[in-house]
This record gives C-alpha cells, structure tokens and sequence, in this order.
C-alpha cells in the first residue's frame, strides 16, 4: 500500500507490505507513460519514496516473483 495517495510537491510518501524475502522492483511512470524513477527494495517491507517535482498524477509499478501492483498517487503544488 502507498500512503498518503495524495501529497504536495517535496513530501515523502511510504510503500508498505512488500515482501522482505524478496527483490521487489519499483517503477515511478507519469501519466504519459514515461519512465520517472526506478528503484529495487532488497529485504524491506517498507521503503520511502520522495514525490515528484511537477504537479500531476503518477503510478508506481511494484513487480516481484509473487505480486505485480499498479498504485497511483497525486502531486499538488505547495
């Protein structure tokens, strides 16, 4: 899960409930589809991810051997 959904630009958000026993693979995508961040958890059931610097909507892609997920969050401007 991704907490908050919804953030001004310079927050941090959580993604929880990944599991520690596996390598997860992180995606950051604008709504256009373009590859903004990429990350790979190893051990962690909760990392921190920073928001994006431009206002707009944007998914993140968690893909590891037993869950691919498609959550969206929302940037604000201050």
């Amino acid at each position: 899960a991704l907490f908050p959904t919804s953030i001004t630009t310079g927050q941090t958000m959580q993604l929880k409930g990944l599991n520690p026993d596996e390598n997860s693979d992180i995606f950051i995508y604008s709504t256009t589809g373009q590859l903004i961040e990429q990350f790979v958890s190893t051990g962690e059931s909760t990392i921190q991810l920073d928001a994006a610097q431009v206002a707009g909507c944007y998914q993140v892609v968690v893909k590891s051997p037993s869950i691919t997920q498609i959550l969206r969050y929302i940037v604000n401007n201050k």
